[in-house]
């Protein structure tokens, strides 16, 4: 039975993404000292550099590699970021090789996508495909704190697919695969494109992400669909009071914890800012000096 021109037409369209989307994406195997090796996935963000996840590398060894469709490269670590679990590798040569593109615009629920990697370690050039099936996720970091706005896939991603692109229908990287629930079938999330595009290129500047911390101690609490931040400890802060709700940084809203890890970034350290508060009923401004924040 011959498929529809449709059905064909459409199977054509994905068999060009995958081709492009897999030249490349590659495994990352990772050596590791007194132990077996390690897997995982990346894929190429710019020229001579390879994203994927901080959980893949953090116990490196003396030695990485990037194979694609067979042929092995070395690789070496130029920065990995544990709040979001994030790393850059380095390689020389590919010059033919197309880095992929990360997409500006938010993913949408229930849009088409494409998980590739490397799942097991052994299945190298895979791909499942699935919806976007959950946004604005919340999943613990390899640090200890949450990453947040993740993206949530029905598409299989399994052990040794951390750190391969999620894709929309035209290839443009939604985010990285980081983890799946053993636990549950059809669960698998994605670090979102906007935390990439905002922590790849620090990573490979600066080999780190530094972040600025106000030195109190936050809590967040739930109202309705919204979140709001209180100040639950002080510190050595005198600026703050307790009970304060965070509402601005330098004029730029926070809604959410989401929003003050963005803005409390490499540029905000030892450089007064104002931070605008809800302080029983008014809103007041606040002057701050942000310090930088201790590393995990």
């Amino acid at each position: 039975m011959r498929k529809s021109g449709a059905l064909a037409a459409l199977s054509n369209e994905i068999v060009a993404l995958v081709d492009r989307i897999v030249a490349s994406t590659g495994r990352v195997e990772v050596f590791q000292l007194g132990a077996n090796q390690a897997y995982g996935s990346g894929w190429l963000f710019a020229e001579g550099y390879w994203v994927t996840n901080h959980h893949v590398i953090e116990d490196s060894g003396p030695r990485v590699t990037i194979t694609i469709r067979a042929e092995s490269f070395d690789a070496e670590l130029v920065g990995s970021d544990p709040d979001t679990d994030l790393a850059v590798l380095r390689t020389s040569g590919y010059a033919e090789i197309e880095a992929l593109t990360t997409r500006a615009r938010p993913a949408q629920l229930g849009e088409l996508c494409f998980a590739f990697g490397a799942p097991l370690g052994e299945f190298a050039d895979s791909v499942s495909s699935g919806i976007v099936s959950g946004l604005d996720r919340r999943m613990p970091s390899p640090s200890g704190r949450t990453i947040e706005t993740m993206l949530q896939t029905d598409a299989a991603i399994n052990h040794g697919n951390s750190g391969g692109p999620l894709v929309d229908a035209e290839g443009g990287v939604l985010g990285v695969n980081s983890c799946g629930f053993d636990q549950a079938d059809n669960m698998g999330f994605a670090i979102p494109a906007h935390t990439v595009r905002a922590i790849a290129p620090e990573l490979i500047e600066h080999g780190e992400v530094a972040r600025a911390t106000l030195g109190i101690g936050l809590e967040a609490r739930v109202v309705g669909r919204n979140e709001e931040l209180l100040v639950s400890s002080l510190g050595t802060s005198t600026a703050f009071e307790l009970g304060d709700r965070i509402c601005a940084i330098n004029g730029q809203p926070v809604h959410a914890r989401a929003d003050l890890f963005r803005l409390m970034n490499r540029s905000m350290i030892n450089v007064p800012i104002e931070v605008g508060v809800e302080r029983h009923g008014s809103n007041i401004t606040v002057g701050a000096i942000p310090a930088r924040r201790p590393r995990p």
